[in-house]
């Protein structure tokens, strides 16, 4: 098992909760709205995207319906529950915190142009809200430089 994919085990659900808060309902679509949003970087196999979909169902933060896809092709559509979308409220501070302090041990600047290049208007944010601690020392010292 590669890293990505070990990171990506640990991170999959709250990612699928975002895609379908942003309109994505199909696996299929998950997947490949993903792989663009992250800029080609997170390529969901459906051995691990379709356990995660069936998992959240029956944790009850998603709802599937089976429908007939633009192929004409039964496809399940799936659509947060209120759970879902509380679930998100909770995790995703969580998560941007993690992001922030992971970047900070990196020693890499979240908000640098480059950490949000493929950045779309509803992606999953990856900056923080707050500064962390250790980055708002590491910017005090280098104005005293």
């Amino acid at each position: 098992m590669t890293r990505s994919s070990e990171l990506l085990r640990g991170t999959l659900d709250l990612l699928i909760l975002h895609a379908l808060d942003n309109g994505i309902s199909t696996g299929n679509e998950i997947s490949d709205w993903l792989h663009v949003q992250s800029g080609a970087v997170i390529k969901v196999s459906s051995g691990s995207l379709y356990p995660a979909l069936h998992r959240l169902e029956r944790r009850g933060l998603i709802a599937g319906r089976w429908q007939q896809s633009e192929l004409m092709r039964r496809a399940k559509a799936y659509a947060l529950t209120p759970a879902g979308r509380a679930d998100i409220a909770r995790e995703l501070p969580n998560w941007t915190n993690f992001v922030v302090a992971a970047a900070a041990v990196f020693g890499v600047e979240p908000n640098a142009p480059e950490w949000n290049a493929s950045a779309s208007h509803k992606s999953l944010p990856l900056h923080a809200t707050r500064e962390s601690k250790l980055t708002a020392s590491r910017r005090r010292d280098r104005a005293r430089h």
